[in-house]
């Protein structure tokens, strides 16, 4: 089995058996900038960074030739995320309106479809802004969003609100799930386009400070 880093073979043979979560943690702790984050396993030609959070107590399989690491600094990380999710927001805003229209046309398994859709969608948004206040030692109850309302208090409104799209999916209360796609969540995803740029900023900021 062989390890390449950024293209550069590391000297490296990890004792068999092993988890995905102890291969990457020895190779981070010994082989990659401090500095840096992983931004792509390639495994044999296939593209598998979801293992780190899929399973990472996975057991790297014995048939493995090939595994290439990519990395990158945190801030290129976190810059081209935030790109990424401002992407996502813009397309949810469209499919929200789409779905609600949905279900108020009756057309309740096609929009239940786009619901999955959305929901599969918003999830690793949130999971990556927490992933940033780790990363930055962020302490969301002291960033501001807006007067009397730090960022936090923001991410458990949204924890709330997104809660209630759920509640009432399971409940196929159609009309209340149509009202809260064209409202609440259109409110909710510009709300979202607003912590990043704050975040962005944050960011900037802890970078200039400590150059």
């Amino acid at each position: 089995m062989e390890t390449k880093l950024n293209e550069k073979t590391v000297s490296y043979s990890p004792e068999l058996p092993i988890t995905w979560e102890d291969y990457l943690s020895y190779l981070l702790r010994n082989h990659i900038d401090k500095k840096h984050g992983i931004t792509s396993i390639i495994v044999d030609g296939k593209e598998s960074v979801g293992i780190m959070t899929d399973n990472p107590k996975k057991l790297l399989s014995q048939d493995i030739q090939l595994i290439e690491i990519f990395t990158n600094d945190s801030i290129t990380i976190a810059k081209n995320g935030f790109n990424k999710i401002t992407e996502i927001i813009i397309r949810l805003k469209s499919e929200s309106a789409i779905t609600a229209d949905l279900y108020r046309e009756g057309k309740i398994k096609e929009a239940s479809q786009n619901i999955l859709k959305i929901i599969n969608a918003i999830t690793p948004v949130i999971y990556f802004v927490n992933s940033i206040g780790k990363n930055f030692n962020f302490n969301f109850s002291e960033l501001s969003f807006s007067k009397d309302v730090s960022i936090k208090d923001k991410l458990d409104y949204f924890t709330t609100s997104f809660a209630d799209m759920v509640s009432s999916q399971e409940k196929s209360d159609f009309v209340e799930l149509a009202d809260y796609l064209e409202y609440q969540f259109t409110d909710d995803l510009n709300d979202w386009g607003k912590i990043i740029s704050l975040l962005v900023n944050e960011i900037e900021n802890s970078t200039a400070k400590s150059n």
